[in-house]
C-alpha cells in the first residue's frame, strides 16, 4: 500500500486517513456493478451488483469490469476540489485455479496496469468505472487449451484501483473478484442464419460476457447476436 507522507500539507488535503493500516485506503471499492440495458451507469449506491463474472472463452473481446468506488476523504466545503481524487487507473493480477491454465497465460496478460479515468469527490462520492482484467492475449491462451465442449476454468481477478489526490497516489484495497471462463456458456446457438424470432441479445457491454446471447451460423462463421428475419 502507498505511504503518504504525513506532512502539514500533505495531512491538510488528504484528511485524517492514517497511511500504514490495513482498510485505511481513500477509495473503497464497494463492488462489480452490473450493466444496464443500454450498458449505461449511474455511479448510484442502489445499483445492482454481480458477485461472480463468467466470459465465453471465444470471445473476442476481454473481461470487462465496472468497480464501484466510494471515496473515503473528508473535505469541508471550500476543499472540495482539492480532495477530489482523479482515478488513473488499476492494477490487475490474475490467479488461476489450474495451473496448467495459468502457466500457458504470458506474464504480461496476468499482470499489468488497466488504464481508466474518472472523478471522486469527497464525503463519501461514489463513481462507476470500467476496465479490462481478462486481456484478449490471456483469452487466446486459454482458448488454445479448451479442447473440450464443457471446458471451463476459473481465474480471479485481484485489483487495486490507484490515483492521484493533491500530487499523492491514494489506493484502494485489493478487489478480488471471480470470473469463469468457459466453453459451454453464454453463447447459444439457436440454428441457421437469420433468426425466425427475436433473440436474446446478451450483455450489453459485450455480447460474450454475464448474460446470454442467442447466435446462429452463416457461411462465414458464427454471428452473435444473430440477426432476426424480416417479415
Amino acid at each position: 500500500m502507498f505511504r503518504l507522507a504525513i506532512t502539514s500539507l500533505a495531512f491538510s488535503l488528504v484528511g485524517c486517513l492514517a497511511a500504514d493500516g490495513a482498510g485505511d485506503e481513500a477509495i473503497f471499492v464497494s463492488k462489480a456493478v452490473a450493466s444496464s440495458d443500454t450498458c449505461s451507469f449511474t455511479s448510484s449506491e442502489s445499483e445492482a451488483l454481480i458477485g461472480h463474472g463468467e466470459i465465453n472463452v471465444g470471445s473476442p473481446e476481454p473481461y470487462r469490469l465496472h468497480p464501484q468506488m466510494i471515496s473515503r476523504i473528508d473535505a469541508t466545503a471550500d476543499q472540495l476540489l482539492q480532495k477530489t481524487i482523479q482515478i488513473h487507473g488499476a492494477r490487475v493480477n490474475l490467479e488461476f485455479a489450474d495451473s496448467n491454465v495459468g502457466n500457458a497465460v504470458p506474464a504480461t496478460q496476468k499482470q499489468f496496469k488497466s488504464l481508466f479515468s474518472g472523478p471522486l469527490s469527497p464525503n463519501g462520492g461514489v463513481t462507476d468505472g470500467g476496465f479490462d482484467v481478462i486481456p484478449e492475449g490471456a483469452l487466446a491462451a486459454i482458448l488454445s487449451l479448451a479442447t473440450s465442449p464443457n471446458f471451463e476454468t476459473e481465474v480471479i481477478a485481484k485489483v487495486t484501483v490507484y490515483g492521484d489526490l493533491a500530487g499523492d497516489e491514494v489506493t484502494s484495497q485489493e478487489f478480488q473478484f471471480p470470473i469463469t471462463v468457459c466453453a459451454n456458456c453464454i453463447v447459444n446457438v439457436v440454428g441457421d442464419c437469420p433468426l425466425l424470432m427475436a433473440g436474446r441479445q446478451g450483455n450489453a457491454c459485450n455480447a460474450f460476457q454475464d448474460g446470454i446471447v442467442d447466435c446462429c451460423t452463416a457461411p462465414e462463421g458464427v454471428m452473435c447476436p444473430g440477426p432476426v428475419a424480416q417479415p
